[in-house]
């Protein structure tokens, strides 16, 4: 047992803690850097930069402790630089008096190569083969105790949640954990590794499942006084609907008191990302004269709306039928629009680069009159009306297997985007057959 630093009297009542997940430390962010030369350098310190401002962060709110709920590196080889930043990081925490604890996930699992052959006081690592419990003793007593389990291989199978036996002692009680809880927004994007269900968090007592795996932040309630907490990953990696949009940590205040009463409430999202990636999208349906220098406008007034000092990077989409169609045909057209955005951005001084603007026009086509035809044109409205309903809208199609050059680049089982994608094959499919044969 180890007593961490005394609490100053204003912190004896409601104390804090920081719950991290997915950090991929030195993530190399390999297509975008490649395709943006300028961008690479920023790109390659991201997410270690992300993770000093996480330090700052738990010294700043004054936590008493800090739970990592798994892929704390992007890979089992792990590299020196990421382990040495993280190392130092958490030695920066220990000085300070704050403790600590580590789980490790299918990135990053304790069978992988580590070149640290110590780490700072008070950082304890919870290993693989059973759940592992500490206590956070402060002025003598428990204010709460961490328990957790780490992944012995990348490819989990066991349901570990299960494995973490009923809770003992006074305070609050912390389950950390990597896994995939089923039935959680956004986890399509990711691999069902130690899967588990709600019910195996309701069943042992802990007050707070801090949970890593799923990158879209979610807060699940589990019943009175018991919720699950995805705090999402770190830095955005890119424009997956689970990697877009502000990424970081969530503090947790709680009264060692009363860890029963904890609720949803308690739990507040702080920013750490050093690059943010979004997308807008500009509806121009049945807008007439649109121009080439109407579009640059538009999309640049939708980026422009945060006056935060981080790298953004955008996509753009522009959707809807009528003239805008046309105008954005012509092969090379969304290139030069792209280039004309990013120009004015590089005169603007924003710290923002446009990626790439996607055409998701339609020619104006009628699609609910073509449904009630009796012909090819409606059978094929019809089988993507029941594509794009389902939840899952490629299943059972026969896609060709991307090259490994560009399967990291691609939104693989991401639901808006298969449909997106569907739909514009329709509207293509669409014109065609209309241009040929009506």
């Amino acid at each position: 047992m180890v007593a961490w630093r005394s609490l100053p009297q204003e912190f004896r009542l409601r104390l804090r803690f920081l719950h991290a997940a997915d950090l991929h430390l030195d993530t190399p962010f390999r297509g975008l850097a490649r395709h943006e030369p300028d961008l690479a350098g920023v790109l390659r310190d991201a997410s270690l930069d992300a993770f000093d401002t996480l330090v700052d962060t738990a010294l700043r709110e004054k936590v008493t402790f800090c739970v990592f709920a798994g892929d704390i590196y992007d890979g089992v080889s792990r590299g020196v630089r990421a382990q040495l930043r993280f190392r130092d990081g958490l030695a920066r925490l220990s000085q300070a008096g704050v403790a600590s604890f580590v789980v490790h996930g299918n990135h990053d699992p304790t069978d992988g190569w580590s070149s640290i052959d110590s780490w700072p006081d008070l950082v304890h690592h919870f290993g693989p083969h059973r759940v592992g419990s500490r206590p956070v003793v402060c002025d003598g007593r428990t204010v709460a105790t961490v328990s957790g389990i780490s992944f012995a291989t990348r490819h989990e199978d066991r349901n570990l949640a299960a494995m973490f036996p009923p809770v003992e002692g006074p305070g609050l009680h912390v389950a950390l954990l990597h896994t995939h809880l089923r039935g959680v927004a956004g986890g399509s994007d990711h691999g069902r590794y130690a899967a588990a269900g709600p019910d195996d968090l309701t069943n042992a007592g802990y007050h707070y499942w801090a949970l890593g795996h799923i990158h879209t932040r979610s807060t699940i309630p589990l019943g009175a006084g018991t919720m699950a907490v995805y705090p999402g990953n770190l830095q955005g990696r890119g424009f997956r609907s689970s990697e877009t949009g502000p990424k970081g940590v969530v503090i947790v205040e709680f009264d060692p008191d009363a860890p029963q009463q904890l609720r949803p409430g308690d739990v507040s999202f702080r920013a750490c990302d050093r690059v943010r990636f979004e997308t807008v999208t500009l509806d121009c349906g049945g807008s007439e004269g649109v121009t080439m220098d109407l579009l640059a406008d538009r999309l640049t007034e939708a980026a422009a709306r945060s006056p935060e000092d981080r790298l953004r990077i955008i996509r753009g989409t522009v959707v809807g039928g009528g003239p805008v169609h046309d105008l954005l045909a012509p092969p090379g057209r969304l290139e030069e629009l792209t280039e004309a955005l990013r120009d004015r951005a590089r005169r603007a001084a924003d710290h923002l680069h446009w990626d790439r603007v996607e055409d998701l026009t339609a020619a104006g086509i009628d699609i609910a009159a073509l449904r009630e035809g009796d012909d090819i044109v409606s059978d094929l409205v019809s089988m993507v009306d029941h594509r794009v309903a389902s939840p899952d809208p490629i299943a059972g199609l026969p896609l060709p297997e991307p090259p490994p050059s560009l399967r990291a680049l691609k939104p693989a089982g991401e639901a808006a985007a298969d449909r997106d994608l569907i739909i514009t094959a329709r509207d293509l499919a669409l014109e065609i057959l209309l241009d040929r044969f009506r």
